[in-house]
């Protein structure tokens, strides 16, 4: 084939389509007749090397609790969850593995049927301290807020909420009135900051 063919295939080549953009959904809960106590903002994206999704939960107090999914290969799947964008407590799924537990430059490996074991909810507990104590209270109120929506389980992405919840941290919050949860499109405060922060973490490898 000669060089002038070549680049006459190359020109007429459809160029490649644009990534689409991240699937973003807000949600805002609170108690019937009161005022909003949680804003949720989750974004996912999804291009040929996997899919990643990154959720963001503001409380009333203001703290933001992060947790990112990631799919490195087919057989792995990373998460990660921070305390307003503090050090991060990390698990990794291998399929045939056993979980890899990292935080604060410690890890950990164990099967999650190992999970209801005293020994192991307590090495949870300690390392997450050393991650960030309020990591424990924030797991904890999310277990409450599931069991107060009706909720059987939580979402595959919060897989790291679900381990830090077996270290049996007592929530501070109070199942009082019937909790409603609105999705919409919000705009204002907290959301567009909360919309950059997912976003932003998108960005990132």
């Amino acid at each position: 084939m000669t060089l002038p063919l070549l680049l006459l295939l190359h020109a007429m080549a459809a160029p490649s389509a644009p990534a689409p953009p991240p699937d973003v959904r807000m949600t805002r809960v609170f108690v019937e007749g009161g005022a909003p106590s949680g804003s949720i903002v989750r974004a996912t994206r999804t291009s040929p090397s996997g899919t990643t999704v990154v959720t963001v939960l503001e409380g009333p107090n203001k703290g933001r609790l992060l947790v990112r999914w990631t799919h490195p290969d087919s057989a792995t799947a990373v998460y990660e969850v921070r305390l307003d964008s503090r050090s991060a407590f990390t698990v990794t799924r291998r399929t045939g593995e056993p979980l890899l537990i990292e935080a604060a430059g410690l890890s950990m490996r164990l099967f999650e049927a190992d999970l209801d074991r005293r020994t192991v909810r307590c090495w949870i507990g300690l390392l997450a301290t050393r991650v960030e104590p309020g990591l424990l209270a924030a797991a904890a109120d999310i277990r409450t807020l599931k069991d107060w929506a009706g909720q059987k389980k939580l979402d595959e992405s919060f897989l790291p909420i679900w381990i830090l919840g077996h270290a049996e941290e007592p929530s501070t919050l109070t199942q009082k009135g019937k909790l409603i949860t609105e999705e919409g499109v919000f705009k204002g405060d907290p959301w567009d900051g909360l919309v950059r922060m997912v976003l932003d973490e998108l960005e990132k490898p």
